[in-house]
């Protein structure tokens, strides 16, 4: 069996947790044969591969070119961690036209050429089949080594359902605060739901696998997993608006009063996901409202 790894727009964090197995990708490799993988070794060429496991979105149109000229070598393909699976954090930078960004980052003309970027940061999925999806930024080395001792079976990997919530050994004990607060600004109860005590945790609407290993340690979820499979599967209910409705259900007070305490950090919840092109497209999604200086559908339309 061949595999093939590549980088596209990303901070190459899959690769080094895919590292971070040790041993384990070593035992993993006696089964496979690693025919390309551009971080890990010298060929320049994609070659013909069973699986491909790839990092990253699309930010430019070297990665568009990248990815459709891996798939036609590929079986299977893997969108490994949140960037290539939801769009990732680059994905805020939607919130800017590209040649708003291009002039910040490039003020002065210069004898090099500018890089072509796309219009807005997509996922992988924007431009190729994918054949399996693995979360997290990055994802555990634990969930890459279950993921892929599943593949080499010939079984299907398991997918994980719950909200990060069901793996989160704090409990709700009282009464919710309604002051929404910061992590520096009050001393956190080591027991208690992080929600409850007033902090923009968002376990509750992100899909579940990394073990709450954030919301354990002290530090609110911030939904780098991508949201929660009831969150994608159904429509009437969305990252911010399940949220919304957690803590009016939990305070008695009306979403209104909720949303007034959120105006300034609403981005906050699509930190991982505002490229997800579907968001946009359903109701319970309010991304449009997040997005202060790019019109979607008329770059959409138009192609700029």
């Amino acid at each position: 069996m061949k595999l093939s790894t590549i980088c596209l727009s990303s901070c190459s964090g899959c690769h080094v947790t895919l590292l971070h197995l040790h041993d384990t990708f070593l035992n993993l490799l006696s089964s496979m044969q690693l025919v390309f993988s551009p971080l890990l070794m010298d060929i320049k060429e994609p070659q013909e591969c069973d699986i491909a496991m790839v990092e990253g979105g699309i930010r430019n149109e070297e990665d568009i070119e990248k990815i459709t000229t891996l798939r036609a070598k590929t079986i299977t393909l893997i969108a490994m961690g949140t960037c290539a699976v939801y769009g990732g954090v680059a994905g805020l930078g939607n919130s800017f036209n590209h040649r708003e960004l291009l002039q910040a980052i490039y003020p002065v003309q210069s004898e090099g050429k500018k890089p072509q970027l796309v219009s807005r940061v997509m996922p992988i999925d924007s431009a190729v089949v994918v054949d399996y999806y693995v979360p997290g930024c990055p994802p555990p080395p634990e969930v890459i080594e279950t993921f892929m001792q599943s593949i080499l079976k010939g079984e299907s990997p398991k997918v994980n359902n719950l909200p990060v919530c069901a793996e989160c050994p704090r409990v709700v004990k009282g009464e919710f605060s309604p002051e929404m607060k910061r992590t520096f600004e009050s001393r956190i109860n080591p027991e208690e739901c992080l929600l409850q005590q007033g902090f923009v945790c968002m376990g509750s609407v992100t899909r579940a696998g990394c073990g709450g290993v954030c919301t354990a340690a002290g530090t609110p979820c911030i939904g780098c997993r991508g949201p929660s499979h009831r969150v994608i599967l159904e429509a009437t209910h969305g990252i911010y608006e399940d949220w919304v409705r957690r803590r009016c259900h939990y305070l008695g007070l009306s979403e209104k009063e909720v949303e007034h305490h959120l105006k300034n950090i609403k981005h906050n919840f699509y930190s991982f996901s505002l490229s997800m092109p579907f968001m946009r497209q359903r109701k319970t999604e309010r991304v449009a409202e997040f997005l202060y200086r790019v019109n979607w559908d008329k770059e959409m339309l138009h192609g700029t």
